[in-house]
């Protein structure tokens, strides 16, 4: 009866981990990185996309154009339940992993993968992302297998699925580092080199086969020089955005610990710290009760005083009320992952998960310019062995001497699980933060309909589609500029350029050279894009307004290109009811 009630709660477990996911799935339109990642699935050609990024996430865009042709994939809301499923396998995949191989509680399991999945922050439509962890996930199991079974298969499978990795998004070229954990479960476990150069070589083989699989079927569908010169580009790209460097991406993931505001608060969690060592250290040695409730109430005085000196918030539409809680945590997840390798009395499987665990964190950030926050977003296997060590350190620890360290793990968890919380039920992403409000249902833009926005977001989409359809500009090509990518996607709209002309790593000298094409093309058809140009942008052209000029230099070199484009072609600027969407057609 035992084993039937405990089958019984840990599939309940599970269908509420496969079901989380999908919990905000009407709500938000997000005109940026949503948008954008959607209309690079439904125009999913080299003529529509910026050939660098168009192959260093070829697989992740190639998947989500797949996704458009099931049923409901035309909308928007159908494609956010098929890429927030995405997610459901992701976390029940670490879920089934933890409970079955780690033997760690399912309850454990199921709270650490719902405080994982509230903190994915990033819309489930950046699948270059999600499709990411979800096989960075499947490496990571498939190398733990392999070593800890000491079957070379799982480690050639391991291989193959970092090296296809490669493909969903080009800087997972990092996630090569994994092969540290083979080296230092040799190095626990006392192997011979040659046996060392076995695992490494299988690993190795099965990154190489991958990697060469998707090189043949990128070169024979468009050849390899293209591709080449794609991911020429993409490095070449660091100039104008210099967060996507090698040296940014290396020091991102520490730079969070060592920023002012972080250091000011590490600063106070130390001296917290000692002041309450010291009480245990001082007091007589027989007072272990009243030890105990004086660092309680110690602790959670000062858990309570930074809560009011904005340690966090109760905002849950903004990253603030999870940030610096999740850094706390991430920075006790290496503690305890430190404390694991170097106990003389951890299993050598233990030691294994404790390398792997860090190396989740770092390589995550790595391949990335999101730094710290990415690995945020990537806590699936971290999050619930993280507890499952913290709940273990709390019952094995009896000295008095850890009692400080116990107190401060305790608040620290119980602090992020409520804002973790409070964020995944409140946080929708849009516009690169959260929602204020998503009251609004669109109705008159078929890809949009079932979705909620802002009020006055809903309004400005659906007269600017009511005012194309009005104008038989639905078939129209379009070059958008202003942080309006999705537009394309929400209007059904073929991009003339590059979807998101206005971001950085799309430089002025490609851009320029894109509008040369455009110009060749009209006229060879006779056929001019609409231009959509967001309001904060379009004032300089209508009224002068040098406030509206964009203040990062290659922004504003593109907009002078775009809007020498739109006076050569003649093009007339709309005064049409469209929200805060400006339109320039040009009149036959």
């Amino acid at each position: 009866m035992k084993s039937k009630s405990t089958y019984i709660i840990y599939v309940i477990f599970f269908a509420l981990l496969f079901l989380y996911p999908l919990r905000h799935v009407t709500l938000g339109v997000d005109l940026m990185d949503g948008g954008y990642n959607y209309a690079n699935f439904a125009f999913h050609d080299l003529k529509y996309m910026d050939s660098m990024w168009y192959f260093a996430t070829w697989t992740a865009n190639a998947f989500g154009s797949l996704l458009m042709r099931l049923p409901m994939g035309e909308t928007m809301l159908g494609m956010n339940i098929y890429t927030g499923l995405v997610i459901s396998v992701i976390a029940t995949g670490a879920y089934v992993f933890c409970v079955r191989r780690l033997k760690m509680p399912a309850w454990l399991i199921f709270v650490g993968e719902l405080l994982a999945i509230s903190l994915c922050w990033a819309p489930s439509a950046v699948l270059y992302n999600y499709l990411t962890y979800g096989l960075f996930l499947a490496a990571t199991i498939l190398l733990y297998q392999g070593l800890t079974l000491q079957k070379g298969r799982y480690l050639v499978l391991a291989g193959a699925v970092l090296g296809w990795n490669v493909g969903v998004r080009f800087s997972n070229l990092v996630q090569v580092g994994l092969i540290l954990a083979v080296w230092y479960y040799a190095f626990i476990c006392k192997k011979k080199f040659p046996e060392i150069l076995q695992e490494t070589f299988l690993c190795i083989l099965g990154y190489a086969g991958s990697v060469g699989l998707f090189l043949t079927v990128i070169s024979v569908r468009y050849g390899f020089g293209n591709y080449v010169e794609g991911i020429r580009r993409l490095f070449a790209m660091t100039e104008h955005a210099t967060d996507y460097s090698a040296l940014s991406m290396l020091l991102g993931f520490g730079k969070a610990y060592t920023e002012n505001t972080s250091t000011y608060w590490l600063k106070r969690f130390g001296l917290a710290g000692v002041i309450c060592l010291a009480l245990c250290l001082l007091l007589p040695r027989g007072w272990i009760r009243a030890k105990q409730v004086l660092t309680s109430l110690l602790t959670a005085a000062f858990m309570i005083w930074i809560v009011t000196k904005k340690y966090c918030t109760g905002d849950y539409a903004t990253y603030d009320s999870v940030y610096y809680p999740a850094i706390m945590i991430l920075l006790m997840v290496i503690a305890l992952s430190l404390f694991q390798m170097f106990r003389k009395d951890t299993g050598k499987d233990e030691k294994l998960q404790a390398v792997l665990i860090p190396l989740t964190l770092y390589l995550t950030s790595l391949g990335g310019n999101n730094a710290i926050y990415s690995s945020m977003n990537n806590l699936f296997l971290v999050m619930p062995w993280f507890l499952w060590m913290a709940l273990r350190f709390l019952k094995e620890k009896k000295h008095i001497i850890y009692f400080p360290f116990k107190t401060f793990l305790a608040a620290g968890i119980l602090l992020l699980l409520v804002q973790g919380v409070g964020f995944g039920k409140e946080f929708v992403y849009e516009k690169a933060t959260g929602a204020r409000d998503v009251s609004a249902e669109i109705t008159e833009v078929p890809v949009l309909q079932g979705m909620h926005t802002g009020v006055q977001q809903a309004e400005n989409l659906e007269k600017l589609y009511l005012y194309l359809e009005e104008n038989a500009l639905l078939d129209s090509e379009c070059i958008l500029f202003g942080d309006i990518p999705g537009i394309a996607y929400f209007m059904e709209l073929e991009p003339a350029i590059n979807i998101w002309s206005d971001l950085r790593s799309y430089s002025p000298n490609t851009m320029s050279a894109d509008l040369e094409k455009l110009r060749e093309k009209i006229l060879t058809t006779g056929e001019y894009p609409v231009v959509m140009i967001h309001q904060k942008y379009a004032d300089y052209y209508r009224r002068g307004d040098a406030e509206a000029f964009p203040k990062e230099k290659t922004t504003g070199q593109k907009l002078t290109e775009l809007y020498s484009f739109l006076q050569e072609q003649k093009y007339q600027c709309e005064e049409a009811d469209t929200g805060e969407f400006v339109v320039f057609v040009r009149k036959k």
